[in-house]
């Protein structure tokens, strides 16, 4: 029988173990937004809060999502394993994530806020009213109509990066 030592197997079990307050999110692939809609709705406390005591069902599958919280929290592991919420939750159309398929951060923040508890959407939720009015008559139409995320235009500038570059010079 032979004997290796742990450093022969290049195993390091310490690895594993959290030494920053904070967890990271295992990447299945391309779940790189997921990750971060997940990290960044993680990090409202609000959000935090409502998705760590809420009470689902036990079958619901916003109850995966609801272990990823809670084990960010209080895991000592410093990655979290995303496949069980990947492997049950619907998106579009009651179709599964594909962790290998990149998808739109944004099109997944939208699908994963209206799943979610009123409690949580409530957060997001913004009304925007589109006003008309006659020019030559007497007319006025109001509708009102929900956003949960709003795209900001930079003006004159290429991209975001530009304008953070030209900023600090």
């Amino acid at each position: 029988m032979m004997n290796y030592a742990l450093d022969d197997w290049n195993y390091n079990p310490s690895l594993w173990i959290k030494n920053e307050p904070f967890a990271g999110l295992k990447n299945l692939g391309q779940t790189c937004f997921l990750n971060s809609v997940i990290q960044q709705l993680y990090h409202l406390f609000p959000v935090r809060y409502f998705m760590s005591t809420y009470e689902f069902k036990k079958d619901d599958e916003l109850k995966t999502l609801q272990d990823i919280f809670l084990q960010m929290s209080f895991s000592s592991r410093s990655v979290i394993d995303t496949t069980t919420f990947v492997k049950t939750w619907h998106i579009w159309e009651k179709e599964l994530l594909n962790p290998n398929e990149q998808q739109d951060s944004v099109e997944f923040f939208l699908a994963l806020i209206n799943s979610l508890p009123s409690k949580i959407t409530d957060l997001f939720k913004g009304e925007l009213i589109h006003f008309t009015s006659g020019v030559d008559t007497d007319f006025q139409q109001e509708s009102p109509e929900a956003f949960y995320n709003l795209s900001i235009a930079i003006k004159d500038q290429v991209d975001i990066l530009y304008y953070l570059l030209l900023k600090n010079t």
